[in-house]
């Protein structure tokens, strides 16, 4: 790299770097990229929001002279990938878009607007029905700063309206946040009616802030009437984590006997349904409540409906169908298609388990919006993995080799899969599977003959108490011939069988000693050597009670099946 220097006198110099060409005349120094080189820039200082703090600290101890000479200082935050400007101040960002904020709420000293202007600034002017306009309705909240970024946060209550600011934090330190009001309170009373508010930073509720609670008053011109709890209808469908949609609602029918304003609340867990408005009649009506939020749990969550009459508030209580998203499943085997799912067999316990629609559909015992089975046979696991299943059910005489083993491991470290492996014959085979899987040593041997049991451990894990029933302290069955068992855990697994026949290691794989784990006969399973996998008519798991200890198969299978979606749910959205 070549420097000019060009004097334009003995007192002043001008600079360019990376030419020859004269530097502009208002500049003293100018960087130059020529076109025949490769492109280059300036790089500033490199550093973190620790070291950016240590040399705020720098500055602030100068004399204010030299504090002076600060004043346009550049450097580039690693923390926030920003390039950062000392302004007299601070240092502050030149970016939009930051990586999250780090802050403290001091929500003791949190104050609501508009308020009757003593201690505690006592909430006021809230009405049911009067839509919050921001710069009347707000809430302040002394915050702490200890790293820069973006934030968001909510006040939110479950009456129709919140609190909320969102932005850039550029400065450490001590600063007030003023969260805008907005959205029109549903409910309200002449005396005794106060909502809470729920603090969210960043999408995350803090559990430790709590800020004064809102009186709402009422409109002052309420209709008079009841609610007819059996005409409670939920409309749509619900899946864990979705927000809702104008699909989800609550309908139902009341009869007015005094005209005037209504509103209806309804929460349930994270989402609510509300309505409001005016009856200028009597008789019968029907009301549609409009839902927000999203649910967070599946299962049937409990909604409570609140009407606000004259004559009293109506309450109505249901539930509402939360199911996981759809899920893939893909079996793989070398044989007789009934020791896994798929494959021809979709009478057999391995498959209609998973189709029934009492066990995983939305009104199943564990809902979800369905089960798909891709059934692969002669051991083609490669195959199966193409088809993205979120679990993986290898049965009776799928062994997989070594390059297999690997694809499995790394569908369950990368891809975050499931893998149910029942396996039996070829010890040393098995072995070297479970070892590439785990990162263990074990050995795998066999003994035992058909219809031999085995005890489940009393160990709280969801595969053996589970949302089909508890099965801790049973029995599993083998079928037919010879089960395997490994010579010690994996470390970092769990075993859920004695003679360590079964354990569960990490969230990724169940292993069992039997290939015909999941084997039934379409009917009555009553042999004392085989089948041990027994449904009931619907295809729900039952107990097979024709060997020497009732066996349990089915009802672990069906447990390990909503343990598995459980976890694909969290770690392959």
């Amino acid at each position: 790299m070549a420097i000019y220097f060009v004097f334009a006198s003995c007192v002043a110099a001008q600079v360019t770097i990376g030419s020859g060409t004269v530097p502009s005349e208002i500049a003293l120094l100018e960087l130059i990229s020529q076109d025949n080189n490769p492109p280059s820039g300036l790089r500033l200082p490199q550093l973190t929001n620790v070291r950016i703090q240590a040399l705020t600290s720098t500055i602030n101890q100068l004399s204010d002279e030299e504090k002076k000479r600060a004043n346009g200082l550049l450097v580039f935050n690693t923390d926030i990938n920003c390039m950062m400007m000392w302004n007299g101040d601070s240092f502050k960002s030149f970016c939009g878009d930051l990586a999250p904020a780090e802050m403290t709420l001091d929500c003791s000293k949190a104050k609501v607007f508009p308020n009757i202007g003593i201690s505690p600034f006592t909430p006021s002017g809230y009405q049911q029905g009067k839509a919050l306009e921001g710069t009347t309705y707000y809430i302040e909240i002394p915050v702490t700063v200890t790293a820069v970024g973006s934030y968001d946060i909510a006040a939110v209550t479950r009456n129709g309206y919140s609190f909320q600011a969102d932005g850039h934090a550029l400065d450490v330190g001590d600063q007030i946040m003023r969260l805008a009001g907005a959205g029109t309170p549903i409910h309200g009373e002449p005396s005794n009616y106060f909502d809470e508010l729920s603090v969210r930073f960043n999408q995350k509720t803090v559990s430790t802030c709590t800020l004064p609670q809102i009186p709402v008053t009422s409109s002052g011109n309420k209709a008079t009437f009841t609610a007819d709890c059996a005409t409670v209808s939920v409309n749509g469908i619900y899946s864990v984590n979705t927000n809702v949609t104008a699909s989800n609602s609550i309908t139902m029918n009341v009869d007015v006997s005094d005209p005037g304003d209504y509103s209806f609340l309804a929460t349930a867990g994270d989402m609510s349904f509300s309505r409001m408005g005016k009856w200028d009649g009597i008789g019968k009506q029907s009301v549609t409540l409009l839902s927000s939020g999203k649910p967070t749990t599946a299962g049937r969550i409990p909604v409570v409906i609140n009407g606000n009459s004259a004559g009293g508030d109506v309450v109505c209580h249901d539930t509402i169908p939360v199911a996981y998203r759809a899920i893939k499943v893909a079996g793989v085997g070398s044989a007789n298609t009934m020791y896994h799912p798929g494959g021809g067999a979709l009478d057999r316990a391995a498959t209609r388990i998973l189709t029934a629609p009492g066990n995983f559909s939305l009104s199943g015992k564990f809902p979800t919006q369905g089960i798909t089975v891709t059934g692969i046979t002669n051991s083609h696991i490669e195959d199966a993995l193409n088809t993205n299943p979120d679990i993986l059910v290898i049965g009776y005489n799928c062994i997989p080799s070594a390059d297999q083993s690997r694809l499995l491991k790394d569908y369950i470290e990368n891809e975050k899969g499931v893998v149910f492996l029942f396996t039996q014959s070829n010890p040393s085979a098995i072995a070297e599977a479970i070892n590439i899987i785990c990162g263990s040593s074990i050995s795998v041997n066999g003994d035992g003959a058909g219809g031999a049991v085995f005890k489940l451990l009393d160990v709280d894990h969801a595969i053996l108490n589970g949302p089909f029933g508890d099965i801790r302290q049973k029995y599993w069955g083998e079928d037919a011939g010879t089960t395997a068992h490994v010579s010690a855990i994996p470390d970092g697994a769990i075993a859920l069988g004695d003679q360590n026949t079964i354990f569960v290691y990490g969230n990724g794989l169940l292993w069992a000693g039997d290939g015909g784990f999941l084997s039934d006969d379409e009917g009555d399973n009553t042999s004392k050597i085989y089948y041990p996998c027994k449904m009931n008519a619907d295809g729900y798991p039952v107990v097979n009670t024709s060997f020497k200890e009732p066996v349990y198969n089915s009802v672990l299978y069906a447990n390990a099946i909503a343990w598995a979606i459980e976890y694909v749910m969290k770690s392959r959205q």
